[in-house]
């Protein structure tokens, strides 16, 4: 298997020395070419303000509103929509909180473009006041994205190599429904998945979705120095249907039900990893059918302007674990997790993250796993395993090109994180990776996002292992 993954080491590392070139290059200039939006009229002049009451007032990069700050507490007499080319009209006016014959009020304006550029549908959304006799008439502009997309990653991260092909649409009928399908290949297995999600169910800020999988997946087991115990082959059917309360974006609640049917075996095993499996009297866990009840809860919420995240949530999970027809335990786990994002001058982003979770005695497939291309990066996948976990991110993202059209990120991160069975083991140093990436992201292309991050790690137990370690981590959307 190590050799076969070795394979196509050549093609592999001139992949990496073309894009380490643009990860090295470093930032070039911080703004270049920032075409406005659609926006057709021409604002009404307002009074001139200091950069420090913008930054203040206006803490993104692209405006919220521009006119006279004076025409607030006016009546609105008309809203005119412009740039809605391919998206049904009723999709941006039931984000509204404000209607003709109202008085516009400032906080409610600025929270509806807030609600429409989190609908991650529109580049660009802005409000123009315009002086309408006694009132104002709003113009709403949108710079639409492309939705309908192939879906094609490569990646590889903690010495797993992964694709991911199919077709999805977040804004399908340019109604807001998201439908996807996709085959995923994971290190020589192979999945199927459909999704269909409506954030706006019967058109109130309720979400519902349902997710559907067929596949395989074998999974490595590894002790807390990085030696393999064991090897077993996944074959999984999973059921999602999940709904969410959206009506204040600022409090979100979620319940979820899962009906997982797992079979375990050796049947996708190399002869070589069953022989592992003899030699260290390793054997594959019990067929298990469960059903998973997860209730979810966030306060506070990350906001979008383009690419550049600036907020903060915290998200606590609750998940039991029952078994279905089965003989078998019931288990819990409980997850907290927190992310800031900061904006910074010219359109640079600082993002921390954290995460904790604990369980009880699950079975392996539901214990918690960190290390590889999502947690902390470097380490091989399922580096750390255990009932409990921890894990940190922190990025500091900068653009050197910045269009409409296109934009390649810079990113410094560190990442930590370590997972044990009490905790006593966490006394121990955690591994640590610290690393550089770049991010090429189509602005106008919803989800567009090809990633390529390169960590340098520090590893209490042992050095670094080619066989099963990669540095390189590459693949599409942002780690965190």
């Amino acid at each position: 298997m190590r050799e076969a993954m070795r394979g196509g080491c050549c093609c592999r590392q001139l992949q990496v020395a073309v894009l380490l070139a643009i990860t090295l290059a470093g930032p070039l200039a911080f703004a270049t070419n920032d075409k406005p939006g659609p926006a057709k009229s021409k604002p009404v002049p307002s009074k001139p303000e200091s950069a420090s009451e913008l930054d203040k007032k206006r803490p993104r990069v692209t405006p919220i509103w521009t006119g006279d700050k004076a025409l607030f507490g006016k009546v609105v007499t008309a809203i005119r929509h412009t740039g809605l080319d391919n998206t049904v009209k009723k999709v941006v006016t039931r984000e509204l909180l404000f209607g003709v014959g109202a008085r516009l009020q400032q906080d409610k304006l600025v929270e509806t473009v807030r609600r429409l550029r989190n609908l991650r549908v529109f580049r660009t959304v802005g409000a123009e006041l315009i002086a309408d006799g006694p009132g104002v008439k709003i113009v709403m502009s949108y710079d639409e994205k492309w939705t309908l997309l192939p879906i094609f990653s490569l990646g590889r991260g903690g010495a797993r190599t992964f694709v991911t092909a199919g077709l999805i649409d977040i804004h399908a009928f340019g109604r807001l429904l998201e439908l996807s399908a996709r085959y995923s290949y994971f290190a020589g297995t192979h999945s199927y998945a459909l999704l269909f999600t409506d954030p706006r169910l019967f058109d109130k800020r309720f979400l519902f979705s349902v997710y559907g999988q067929i596949g395989e997946r074998n999974r490595w087991l590894y002790d807390t120095v990085g030696d393999l115990e064991g090897l077993y082959s996944r074959h999984r059917k999973y059921l999602r249907a999940a709904v969410s309360d959206q009506r204040n974006p600022e409090r979100v609640w979620s319940l979820s039900l899962d009906a997982v049917d797992d079979t375990f075996d050796e049947t996708l095993l190399t002869d070589e990893e069953r022989q592992v499996n003899t030699d260290r009297g390793f054997s594959a866990p019990p067929n298990r059918r469960s059903l998973l009840i997860n209730g979810t809860g966030r306060l506070g919420r990350i906001n979008l302007d383009d690419y550049i995240q600036h907020g903060r949530y915290a998200v606590a999970v609750i998940t039991a674990g029952l078994p279905l027809f089965d003989e078998g335990d019931a288990w819990f786990k409980a997850k907290l997790s927190g992310k800031l994002a900061l904006p910074l001058r010219w359109r640079q982003n600082i993002v921390l993250r954290v995460i904790a979770s604990a369980a009880t005695d699950a079975v392996p497939e539901f214990q918690n796993y960190i290390g590889g291309l999502y947690y902390v990066r470097g380490f091989f996948e399922g580096r750390f395993r255990g009932r409990m976990m921890w894990a940190a991110s922190a990025e500091y993202r900068i653009p050197s090109l910045h269009h409409r059209l296109a934009v390649l990120q810079h990113v410094l991160f560190v990442d930590a994180g370590d997972a044990g069975n009490d905790l006593g083991h966490f006394a121990r140093r955690p591994g640590i990776s610290l690393g550089t990436g770049a991010r090429l992201i189509l602005p106008l292309v919803a989800n567009f996002l090809a990633r390529l991050d390169i960590a340098w790690f520090i590893e209490p137990q042992r050095d670094f292992d080619p066989s099963r370690d990669w540095r390189v981590s590459f693949g599409s959307q942002q780690y965190f």
